[in-house]
Parts: C-alpha cells; structure tokens; sequence
C-alpha cells in the first residue's frame, strides 16, 4: 500500500469514529434532515478480498452533486455527469431507505446517516465491493 493510500485510509477511520461519534445528538429528529443539501466532499473505497483496493475522492463534478427530502416523503438526487433519481424515502433509526421510482426496476437503497448539525449530513452507502462517504451541508431548509 502507498504512503498516499495508507494516508487517505488513516484519515477515512479517524472521520469516521469522530462522525459516529459526534453525531448521536440529532438522530432522532429527522424533520432536520429535509430540505435541500450539497456535496463537500466524496470519498469512495474500493474492497477486494476483505483488502482495500483504492480509495478515491472525487472532485470532478462535486458541486453538482445534491439531496433533496421534502415533508411529504419524497426525494430527489442528482450526481455527477447528469445522473438523477427521485421517489420515496423512509427513514429507520440510522438509516435512510430510498426507492427510486425513475428507473423501472429499481430496487430499495439504504443510506447510514449521521446528522451531527442542523446544516451537516454525512452519508454512507455501500454497493457490492464500493463504499462511499458523502459529506453534504444544507442549502435550502424544506
């Protein structure tokens, strides 16, 4: 493993413990989470054979990245390179769980939140060997 590597690794723990943390406080009031929230940064791990493979945090495209949860349940995002979903979402403890409904087929995503603000949101998704952190903050209170 390079320097590089071994030191975006030893960051992504140390944000990690702290935003687990730090973020026990707000939890339990998801009214705070809607409104309309921007991307500050991303990291995305890749894992291969219980090893990290790469780590890569994307800068391309980051200010078009955005969350939106509104009070009637809805949400939208949009990602870099013109990608956008919206549909329904349900949120469970710790956890946000989406289903897309504009793209037939689509199966339900969960999403581990911590909500250490009212304007900072730190999302954890992980698909098959990909783990992404998203760290938002909010523009636009619904």
């Amino acid at each position: 493993m390079t320097i590089q590597k071994s030191l975006f690794l030893a960051i992504y723990m140390v944000s990690s413990l702290l935003f687990i943390q730090a973020c026990q406080v707000l939890n339990d009031t998801p009214e705070t989470l809607l409104g309309e929230w921007k991307a500050v940064s991303y990291i995305q791990v890749y894992e291969g054979d219980s090893t990290i493979t790469a780590i890569d945090t994307i800068t391309e495209n980051l200010r078009a990245i955005s969350f939106r949860l509104t009070p009637s349940s809805a949400f939208s995002y949009r990602g870099g390179f013109n990608y956008r979903e919206s549909g329904h979402y349900k949120i469970t403890g710790d956890k946000i769980i989406l289903q897309d409904t504009t793209h037939p087929g689509a199966n339900s995503r969960y999403l581990l939140f911590n909500h250490p603000h009212p304007d900072s949101l730190f999302l954890t998704m992980k698909e098959e060997l990909q783990l992404s952190k998203l760290i938002m903050v909010k523009m636009k209170s619904e």
